[in-house]
């Protein structure tokens, strides 16, 4: 049979055919385009509308699959019937024509006055008008799959675009010809003329599509009858393998990338790459469940997703009914935080110094974990800010994710109790022969006790502690998860996990978000850096440059991504996180590791120690009377245990004299606090070096006894400094390994290095100014230490002080020999 042709003028029902450019003086109309079942027409309704008509091909309907294309023209017309959306063509008429006594069924849709999608890479679109473009188109398939079509024919002649005011485009997916309703057809009940058949429930179809956007899986199934059940396996992945067909043209069109790199940055287009990898995957290894999810990571590609992720907290407006002034200026916080900081676990940081007992060696330094906390939060907002930039790692993390480092960035130090630094050393010793639940708590143990005492998977065993807070208050969870949602807790628990090393094979996503508050260059350092500095008094902490690491982040290598921390920079930002390190050491010199600092800690350790071998002292009684307390009272309590231990005679005494409380030390208006005698760094001479590595890790117990030997010798080799009690000789040994100036125990930082086509490497490789200052912390700031009360060492010249310093360096030395 001849194929169906049409002049200029023809008219049917109340249309009459145009040809596909009016104007052109032709008297043959030229359709709109042709496909597997049809030809298309420009039309004008009325001699008013244009419109679009679609005619069933006359070679098809005279072939001998004649019944099956008849059947395809009515799916189509049946589907057009029940869909409505923006971005397709709406059914508006159909019916039949007749020539040579045969019907020709047709059917009239909207006009779309564009042109192939694939041809509009080469108008000078804009970034974001290529993000609406796509999003358009994925709106509509998205919209298909809701109502369990799948489209099967996503190819670039059948999406078409017709241009907006705006300069950009608006799309249109057309021809559901070989569309299949996958999922519930209740509302399709097309039926044939001659047998009645529901043309939606055979359990064998025939399956037609393009070979180009066909899964390689599935190429063997073109043409061929599927039945149901191979649809379902299809749905909706293959229209999402199309799809990843179509960015596979977009990103072949050198020019059209170039001009995404110019208007969104090189990273997006990156990032367009890897939602067409995604797509493209295997049928078996699909990435995206559902259109829903492209389009979520799609959005993120917009150079405004801050603000539309929802997140209030990472806007620069925020919600300004509430703000906390601190020496930075003031943190905003939004109604939600509002709640959380309002709660009488977070509340008790107020009460507990940032540096502890150093008040008495820096007046100014009075400032709180709360001001810490609340530092930090204000910081973190701005590290994942500058990280949303970098569009790899837009598409990583989700909203909860996000939600989830604020929330941990102001958390984040909930843990600590009175003196927690003081305990930490005895943690790190009995973590070498003691389960978690059974030895003495760091903070970072106790973070999730305090957060929910309720939830027992993730909490240490203290009964009295999780008493104490879950009849005082309601748990902090629950108020976390009123204001956010579980998800948003279930992120938490997957950071936390990955700051806490609980999990072997973590997100990614939380791997990178931990970084912002645990590595080299985090967020909390940088806030108890500037914080300390400004309380203190001691200048060092200012010289953060954080402006200029902000512009360097980035997200790390994703290959160089394992179960801890991780965070990056590019190499413009190195000297800025050299400034860090260059800070960090020189506070770790003046302040954290001022003597004076460590004579109180050893006079803390101490007391506490006497408590321990007496076994007077219960850790879960502790924590449960100071939970809610300050410093003041916490060593007030711990004096007490001491007097009462020596009343009850539970404390080593030689009979004429008891122990002395160093306690009434750091309370006493006098501040009677022990000096220094001895100092042994650990090099670089090699005899330090040696009597360092042998005294530095030893345990408590040892150290009581070494303190004890001391002390017998001092006062029988020095005869002028008189009979010394217990407690007038500490010995200050370093026992955590603790980061250091570098950062290592907590996240690894990476650096993309220039001029290496972008190879990451670790900070430590990138700047060796940064390996050399923790080579320093090593050597000449962490110490061995011996102190001496100041009324043992009152009366005594400069000569007899330093015999004193030798003959304790002697018992020192002795004591690594043996």
């Amino acid at each position: 049979m001849a194929a169906l042709e049409f002049r200029v003028g023809d008219a049917f029902d109340d249309y009459v055919i145009q040809d596909r450019d009016p104007g052109s003086g032709g008297t043959i109309a030229r359709p709109l385009g042709s496909g597997g079942a049809g030809q298309v027409y420009r039309v004008l309704y009325k001699e008013t509308l244009v419109r679009a008509a679609k005619f069933l091909q006359p070679a098809k309907v005279g072939s001998g699959g004649e019944q099956a294309f008849v059947r395809t023209f009515a799916r189509e017309k049946a589907l057009l019937a029940h869909l409505t959306h923006t971005n397709m063509a709406k059914l508006l008429d159909f019916g039949a024509i007749t020539q040579d006594d045969k019907d020709y069924p047709y059917i009239v849709t909207d006009f779309v006055a564009g042109q192939e999608i694939d041809k509009v890479w080469a108008h000078p679109i804009s970034g974001v008008a290529f993000l609406d473009l796509l999003d358009g188109v994925f709106a509509a398939v998205e919209y298909l799959h809701d109502q369990g079509v799948l489209h099967a024919d996503l190819k670039d002649k059948n999406i078409l675009c017709s241009p907006d005011a705006s300069g950009g485009f608006v799309p249109y997916v057309l021809d559901v010809g070989v569309a299949k309703v996958v999922a519930d057809s209740d509302g399709f009940e097309v039926r044939d003329a001659d047998d009645q058949e529901d043309l939606f429930s055979a359990e064998r179809t025939r399956f037609y599509s393009t070979e180009r956007i066909c899964p390689p899986k599935w190429v063997a199934r073109l043409g061929n009858e599927v039945t149901h059940d191979q649809l379902l396996e299809m749905f909706p992945t293959y229209d999402l393998f199309a799809l990843g067909k179509l960015l596979e043209g977009a990103l072949g069109d050198a020019d059209l990338v170039l001009r995404l790199g110019h208007d969104l940055h090189a990273q997006a287009v990156e990032a367009v790459g890897l939602i067409r990898d995604r797509l493209l995957a295997s049928p078996d290894d699909a990435y995206y469940e559902d259109v829903s999810q492209l389009r979520e990571d799609w959005a993120k590609l917009r150079p405004l997703y801050l603000a539309p992720v929802g997140i209030p907290e990472l806007a620069l407006s925020a919600q300004f009914h509430h703000s906390v002034a601190t020496w930075r200026g003031r943190v905003v916080v939004t109604d939600r935080l509002h709640e959380v900081i309002n709660h009488d676990v977070f509340q008790r940081l107020r009460d507990i110094p940032q540096l502890e007992l150093l008040a008495r060696l820096y007046p100014g330094a009075t400032h709180t974990r709360m001001v810490h906390a609340l530092t930090t939060l204000d910081i973190s907002r701005e590290y994942v800010a500058q990280l949303l930039n970098d569009h790899r790692f837009r598409l990583s993390v989700s909203r909860p994710d996000l939600e989830a480092i604020l929330l941990l960035a102001l958390l984040h130090d909930l843990g600590h109790f009175p003196l927690s630094h003081m305990f930490e050393d005895f943690s790190e010793e009995q973590s070498a022969y003691k389960p978690a639940e059974e030895r003495i708590p760091t903070d970072d143990d106790l973070f999730w006790t305090f957060f929910d005492p309720a939830d027992d998977d993730r909490n240490t065993e203290y009964p009295s502690l999780k008493a104490t807070l879950l009849d005082r208050i309601s748990p902090l969870r629950q108020v976390v998860e009123e204001q956010f949602d579980a998800g948003t807790v279930d992120a938490m628990r997957g950071i936390h996990g990955v700051l806490r090393r609980f999990d072997a094979h973590p997100r990614a996503s939380h791997c990178i978000l931990a970084g912002v508050i645990s590595s080299a260059i985090d967020a909390d350092k940088v806030a108890y850096l500037l914080d300390d500095s400004q309380a203190t008094g001691v200048s060092y902490g200012r010289g953060v440059d954080l402006e200029g690491l902000l512009g360097a982040l980035a997200m790390p290598p994703a290959d160089m991504i394992d179960a801890r921390p991780a965070i990056a920079i590019l190499d413009k930002g190195l000297s800025a996180a050299e400034s860090i390190a260059t800070a960090r050491y020189a506070m770790l010199r003046r302040v954290y590791w001022h003597h004076t600092n460590r004579a109180m800690m050893a006079m803390v350790k101490w007391v506490v120690s006497q408590l321990l071998r007496a076994d007077r002292f219960n850790m879960d009684a502790y924590l449960a009377r100071v939970c809610f307390s300050n410093v003041g009272d916490a060593l007030d309590y711990l004096s007490g245990l001491f007097d009462e231990a020596v009343d009850a005679g539970a404390l080593a005494s030689d009979g004429s004299s008891q122990p002395r409380n160093t306690m009434l030390g750091l309370r006493s208006a006098r501040r009677e606090l022990h000096r220094r005698i001895v100092e042994v760094p650990y090099g670089p001479d090699d005899e330090d070096r040696h009597l360092y590595r042998v005294l530095s890790g030893k345990r408590w117990r040892d150290i009581l006894e070494l303190e004890e030997r001391r002390a017998e010798v001092l006062s029988h080799d020095v005869p002028s400094i008189g009979k010394l009690r217990a407690g007038d000789v500490l010995v200050d040994l370093p026992v955590k390994e603790r980061e250091g100036v570098s950062g290592k125990d907590g996240g690894e930082t990476w650096v993309y290095a220039a001029g290496r086509g972008q190879r990451a490497v670790k900070l430590a490789e990138a700047s060796p100014i940064i390996k050399s200052l923790g080579d320093e912390f090593d050597y000449h700031v962490k110490k061995c230490r011996v102190f001496l009360h100041p009324e043992a060492l009152g009366a005594l010249s400069v000569e007899e002080r330093a015999q004193v310093s030798e003959v304790a360096r002697a018992v020192l030395s002795d004591s690594a020999q043996q």
